[in-house]
């Protein structure tokens, strides 16, 4: 399925126009960190993060997004068995931009992020007792950054973003990234 997201994501970059005005493609990689609370318990692990997309600046404060991220996954293993835990969102998000300076903005997001997990344990003595699983829901996405912008095409930022919390399941993502806009 992710090969699908990423084959899907390279088309859409390489079909936009050169003279497309207020298109930019952007990437970036970072640290995303797992949070489960369950039966009074709490588990939190952290990972790499990536991602890529496409925007639209609508005009220099409001921004459209759509986004492809792998949050990375956790994952254990121990004398009876491995577990492995991964996660992805696909995301649709507004960006509000202020400048702070010529080059320096701040911007929050808001949006949507369908969240999906693949799930899997595997029993080293008995597969009998494999198991696997996977599962997706809409979630809300938000987050806040800053960007310095290097030329009129290349712009560098650094963001956070948290998505609404699912099943006791709390994700959040840390990244640094560069934006080409065309």
């Amino acid at each position: 399925m992710k090969k699908h997201f990423l084959v899907l994501g390279l088309l859409a970059a390489t079909a936009v126009p050169a003279s497309a005005e207020g298109v930019y493609i952007f990437g970036d990689a970072g640290q995303s960190k797992f949070s489960v609370d369950f039966d009074g318990a709490s588990l939190s692990e952290t990972d790499t993060s990536f991602a890529f997309g496409v925007g639209y600046a609508i005009n220099k404060t409001f921004s459209f997004e759509a986004a492809y991220r792998d949050l990375g996954g956790i994952s254990s293993d121990d004398e009876y068995g491995e577990s492995q835990f991964d996660m992805s969102a696909l995301q649709a998000s507004v960006v509000a931009a202020f400048p702070i300076g010529s080059a320096v903005n701040i911007f929050g997001r808001l949006g949507l992020a369908q969240l999906s997990y693949d799930s899997s344990y595997e029993d080293y003595e008995d597969s009998d007792y494999d198991e696997s699983d996977s599962d997706s829901a809409n979630k809300a996405v938000y987050g806040v950054g800053a960007s310095y912008t290097l030329n009129e095409n290349v712009s560098l930022r650094a963001e956070y973003n948290k998505y609404a919390e699912w099943d006791g399941l709390t994700t959040s993502a840390f990244t640094l990234g560069a934006v080409y806009s065309f």
